[in-house]
């Protein structure tokens, strides 16, 4: 004999209890936002108490016992101390990341297409970089781009001795960009010797102006990868770097010597490889 089936009862939701459940999310999302507002704040310093006179006393144990917790662990990553002794390191991993290109112009004995002014512009600003820290009498600055200075030279005689002399596209000549270094480096010279150490703003706003330069460059790349809608042309490994070691200084200027030559143009860095970094998560490099 064949049983019938019990009809299946589909029970809907009233509209008043809907819309209970979407004010029971709402206020869930909303208590997840504010206590993760306030864990962002005591991490980084911003507040004593945060915002948590607006949380529910019932959350608020959950707030600091969470807080304690991940201030023992992410703490020190938000340390002046750390971001300070880690700025060097992060300018010398930047300065050595075109090695492999510069080998293998070397071992191919020719720069293809390769452009002369990163390595160029990399040699003249770790000169005016070096010649700011001998003047303020700061180490850290003197030795990590006395380093860079060196790493740069080396680029810059790999470069020489394999490329085109006739070459125009570098761009301009060579012989433009090494009288351009040189102009620039006899002119701090020649300003340190007739100023002395009264010579550091000329030097370091030199620097800013360089570094600004230097930082600005991918604006070119950047719009053309929003264009086109590929950041094929926007390594994400160097944006990385670039961020890193931008942040690194950035913090190293502003709060550990409060020196706006170091830290201005370090945020003008930072901002264009966290746009670089953007892109690259937008479009990826199809």
């Amino acid at each position: 004999p064949f049983v019938r089936s019990q009809p299946t009862t589909i029970r809907t939701l009233s509209v008043t209890q809907q819309n209970l459940c979407h004010i029971g999310q709402f206020a869930a999302k909303a208590a997840g936002g504010v206590m993760a507002v306030e864990l962002a704040a005591r991490l980084v310093g911003l507040t004593a108490g945060g915002i948590t006179v607006i949380v529910p006393a019932i959350l608020t144990p959950a707030v600091d016992q969470t807080a304690s917790l991940l201030s023992l662990i992410l703490g020190p990553l938000f340390t002046v101390k750390l971001w300070s002794t880690l700025a060097p390191f992060a300018s010398i991993a930047l300065k050595l990341s075109p090695m492999p290109t510069i080998q293998t112009v070397r071992r191919n004995g020719t720069t293809g297409g390769l452009p002369l002014l990163p390595y160029s512009a990399m040699c003249t600003m770790t000169f005016v970089l070096v010649a700011y820290g001998l003047l303020i009498r700061d180490t850290k600055v003197l030795i990590t781009h006395g380093m860079g200075h060196l790493i740069s030279l080396y680029y810059c005689l790999m470069f020489y001795r394999n490329v085109d002399k006739k070459a125009t596209n570098l761009p301009g000549t060579v012989d433009m960009h090494a009288w351009t270094g040189l102009g620039i480096a006899a002119a701090i010279t020649t300003a340190i010797v007739a100023m002395g150490r009264n010579a550091a703003p000329t030097v370091g706003m030199t620097s800013v102006l360089l570094s600004c330069l230097m930082y600005t460059g991918p604006l070119a790349a950047l719009k053309q990868a929003i264009q086109s809608k590929s950041a094929k042309n926007i390594p994400l490994p160097y944006a990385v770097a670039s961020s890193v070691n931008a942040l690194a200084w950035l913090v190293y200027g502003y709060w550990g010597i409060h020196d706006f030559m170091i830290w201005a143009p370090c945020l003008i860095g930072f901002v264009s490889a966290t746009a670089q970094i953007s892109v690259n998560i937008a479009y990826g490099n199809e």
